[in-house]
């Protein structure tokens, strides 16, 4: 039941090459099953996405907004993340001034478990420069 809500979250590839392992699989059963944890994130969460209605698009934060964040940031974005993969991260990274956008081939929502090297590539290129 966990491998299936993680893969469902977007960590399926990671399960499958191992680098999602036993150990990380205990433990993720482990907060699921003996703490408040996932009940608060819930709970503190906003609805973003319904299963009826969608995204909710009122909560997205504004083009002027964004523009304002003049800071660098770095996307690793995996290139099949299922909470929006490569289009929604072409269609939103531009939205900030300063930012550099990393599809991570193959990857999903967490692309530093699939692909680690690429992830500290670019990272360390990004702090570096």
């Amino acid at each position: 039941m966990v491998k299936g809500a993680l893969r469902q979250f977007g960590l399926g590839r990671a399960i499958d090459a191992g680098t999602f392992d036993d150990q990380m699989l205990d433990w993720a059963h482990a907060l699921l099953r003996h703490t408040d944890t996932l009940a608060n994130d819930v709970r503190s969460s906003p609805d973003v996405f319904t299963p009826i209605r969608g995204q909710n698009l009122d909560l997205h934060h504004s083009d002027e907004l964004l523009s304002k964040l003049t800071m660098p940031v770095l996307f690793l974005w995996g290139e099949h993340d299922p909470n929006g993969g490569a289009a929604e991260a072409h269609s939103f990274a531009p939205r900030l001034p300063n930012a550099e956008l990393v599809i991570v081939p193959g990857a999903e929502h967490a692309p530093w478990l699939d692909d680690l090297d690429t992830c500290v590539s670019h990272t360390r290129s990004f702090l570096v420069d």
